[in-house]
């Protein structure tokens, strides 16, 4: 069995956007049929803000792995052909 991969850092970052900050503290909420309820601008209008439609972006992750012992064997595969990273945004109210 592997050794587990130990996570240093990690961080949001936006390819090619000059943004100095990726998110605000909070957002607007179209309403759309069938409940389905989309978030304006998010993370942030890049590259520009558009009205009346859906302006948002991508984002990317980036991760720092810590690391490894002295002594300590390679893994294999190498972790970014095993790393797989999620993420879940939330409402904290509604």
């Amino acid at each position: 069995m592997l050794a587990p991969l130990r996570v240093a850092a990690g961080s949001f970052f936006r390819l090619e956007c000059a943004h100095e900050q990726l998110f605000h503290s909070e957002y607007k909420r179209s309403n759309r049929t069938k409940g389905l309820k989309i978030l304006r601008c998010f993370p942030h209008c890049c590259p520009e803000h558009i009205d009346r439609s859906y302006c948002g972006s991508s984002l990317s992750v980036r991760v720092q792995l810590a690391e490894r012992p002295a002594g300590t064997a390679p893994h294999e595969p190498p972790p970014s052909e095993v790393l797989a990273v999620f993420a879940r945004f939330e409402a904290v109210n509604d």
